[in-house]
C-alpha cells in the first residue's frame, strides 16, 4: 500500500514520489499539468472547480472511461473537462 503524503508536501516531492512508485497522479492542481514535467510522470488533470466529493464523483463518472482509454493508450497528460 502506498504511503499517504502530508497535505503540506511540496509539489516536487509529490512528483518524485509518484514517479518513484510508478503512480498516476490525479489532481486538480494545474502545476502538475503545466509546470512540472518528467518523462515517467502520468497525470490525470481534473478541470473542475471546488466541488464536494459527491459532486466530483458524479462529474467524473461519465468521463472516466475516456480517462482509462487514454491511460491504456500511454498518454502522459489527460485533461478531463
Amino acid at each position: 500500500m502506498a504511503q499517504v503524503l502530508p497535505g503540506a508536501t511540496p509539489d516536487i516531492e509529490v512528483l518524485r514520489y509518484a514517479v518513484a512508485n510508478a503512480m498516476i497522479l490525479v489532481t486538480k492542481d494545474d502545476d502538475f499539468a503545466l509546470r512540472f514535467t518528467h518523462p515517467e510522470l502520468r497525470v490525470v488533470w481534473l478541470r473542475i472547480g471546488n466541488a464536494t466529493n459527491r459532486a466530483l464523483i458524479e462529474w467524473l463518472e461519465p468521463r472516466w472511461e475516456r480517462v482509462e482509454n487514454a491511460l491504456d493508450d500511454g498518454e502522459h497528460l489527460i485533461e478531463v473537462v
